[in-house]
């Protein structure tokens, strides 16, 4: 057929012109490779749905000062009205420990959650293996059960088949492995064990604060119930709360916040997205470059259009065998863009700061490869209309003659050109004006006075299993121990203790509200503050 010749005779054309199809090619493939990398890891982060049924009726309960906005944990208090007052279908509470894993290959230390017995009901997930936590594992003395991640049991168990039943060590715990959670349905996304939360009572004073926020909450709404309907419900709740504890809980209210927002933050989108505006305005750049090869490539071939023109070929003959060699162009970069694409995003997951959720999972799926697809097409017909047309204004001047063409399409062309290579400039300077930023500001964090010397300065964070408060000189000495032990080690100069590491590397800062001596202790003149205990 006349597709076929033409698609045959784009090929020998490019064919005969190895520089210029290799700089558009591989122009191109960097641009779209780049694009497609990040649009992966964007749809990976942001907009692939949670792997939970119904994951739009999953919230997360938050603590929120209406004065500043600012979000926070949740009080066990606060969990036992909703869940009394049956404001949720489910609601549980949970919170993050360090825990150390032994009975694999070597000890880990993992991160684990501790969960109140509506938890896996909340999320609605089914086990891969086994079981999840069920209300028999609760009570004191009726066993230790444990659930693990996916990750853990190919990692740490080599994924062999019999896991179920299997008994590990935790914390010198002997626990039965009963379940291992699906790949991806993971919540809190960085736990690798979900063990019981065990409540000796729920009249414990600790537990009956209204200013004890040291639990994550996680709930699925009620049938018929709204997040707006929810949120007023919370409130309400929260407005008593209030009134019944002014002096706590003044301009604290509780909210649900639905569990992918929670999960990403503030700031994740939007860097995602800038990050993903950052490479489509590379790739637009790609593409005006290829378009201006296009054109100077255009302008030599003026002979062989006007031969072609004189034949009989009509104006949209040209135009369609222009569209067919950018096609091709396009086509071919996209192919390469995507193996350059499946390198990229191995790339970016390997560096990426480990708080990103869920970047780990992304990869070159056929909705990315639809993806790729697309924007090929797309620049495809972007950078092939400025030649198209040129074709056609050949087609109109043919019959002037060389010097015609030389006079009126050579002009016209240039100042095509020209205008192409202006928009080049522009999108270039608006990217490197926002790369050079980004890199000033790194520089400039990187130079900010910590307050103290970070160099040759190591941090290791240690639990101790098992510990109760009775035993509280058994730990003070084993940790003097431990700190003299590590003094007198060679290349130890200095070794101390502390309760958190600087800059948030571990462990935690305790808060309390502080009153000035002299003064009586009133919301007027308490300030809160954190501390941290520290060895000499």
């Amino acid at each position: 057929s006349i597709i076929v010749q033409e698609m045959a005779q784009a090929v020998r054309s490019l064919r005969r012109s190895v520089a210029f199809s290799g700089a558009a090619v591989v122009t191109l493939a960097l641009g779209i490779g780049s694009t497609t990398a990040i649009f992966s890891v964007v749809r990976s982060v942001l907009l692939a749905p949670l792997p939970f049924p119904a994951p739009d009726r999953i919230v997360v309960p938050e603590s929120r000062k209406t004065t500043t906005g600012e979000t926070w944990s949740i009080t066990y208090a606060d969990f036992m009205d909703w869940r009394d007052q049956h404001v949720f279908s489910h609601v549980a509470v949970y919170q993050l420990v360090q825990m150390d894993l032994t009975g694999p290959a070597e000890p880990v230390r993992v991160q684990a959650a501790a969960v109140s017995p509506q938890f896996f009901g909340a999320l609605g997930v089914a086990p891969a293996k086994g079981r999840v936590l069920q209300s028999f594992d609760y009570p004191d003395g009726a066993g230790y059960a444990v659930v693990i991640s996916d990750r853990l049991w190919r990692t740490q168990f080599g994924a062999r088949p019999d896991i179920v039943g299997r008994t590990v060590e935790i914390n010198a715990i002997k626990r039965t492995i009963v379940g291992v959670f699906p790949p991806a349905a993971r919540w809190p996304i960085d736990a690798d064990l979900w063990v019981p939360l065990h409540i000796a009572s729920e009249l414990d004073p600790d537990l009956q604060r209204r200013d004890n926020y040291i639990f994550g909450g996680i709930a699925r709404l009620a049938p018929g119930a709204t997040l707006e309907s929810t949120r007023a419900a919370m409130a309400t709740l929260a407005r008593r709360v209030e009134a019944e504890h002014s002096d706590i809980r003044a301009n604290v209210t509780t909210v649900p916040t639905p569990v992918l927002q929670s999960m990403l933050g503030p700031s994740t989108p939007r860097a995602l997205w800038i990050l993903l505006g950052a490479v489509g305005l590379l790739l637009l750049i790609g593409c005006v470059n290829v378009a201006n090869l296009q054109l100077a490539r255009a302008a030599a071939r003026r002979r062989e259009l006007a031969v072609r023109v004189a034949l009989g070929a009509s104006r949209w003959r040209l135009v369609r065998q222009s569209l067919i060699e950018s096609g091709a162009i396009g086509l071919t970069g996209g192919a390469l863009g995507v193996v350059m694409a499946i390198w990229m995003v191995r790339a970016i997951v390997a560096i990426a700061p480990p708080d990103v959720p869920r970047i780990d999972t992304a990869s070159l799926d056929l909705g990315t490869l639809g993806f790729a697809l697309a924007v090929s097409s797309g620049v495809s017909l972007l950078f092939g209309l400025a030649p198209a047309a040129h074709a056609v204004r050949n087609r109109d001047h043919a019959v002037m003659g060389e010097g015609g063409q030389r006079t009126s399409v050579g002009r016209a062309g240039a100042r095509t050109r020209r205008s192409l290579v202006t928009v080049e400039l522009a999108l270039s300077v608006v990217l490197l004006v926002g790369a050079g930023l980004a890199i000033q500001s790194i520089s400039r964090l990187r130079r900010v006075d910590t307050g103290f010397d970070r160099r040759n300065v190591l941090t290791a964070s240690i639990s101790l299993p098992g510990i109760r408060y009775d035993s509280k000189p058994k730990v003070i000495a084993f940790l003097y121990q431990l700190r003299d032990r590590l003094a007198a080690a060679p290349g130890i100069e200095a070794a101390g203790i502390s309760s958190a590491s600087p800059l948030g590397g571990g462990g935690f800062y305790l808060g309390r509200s502080m009153v000035a001596d002299g003064r009586e202790p009133s919301p007027a003149n308490e300030v809160p503050g954190s501390w941290n205990v520290a060895t000499p």
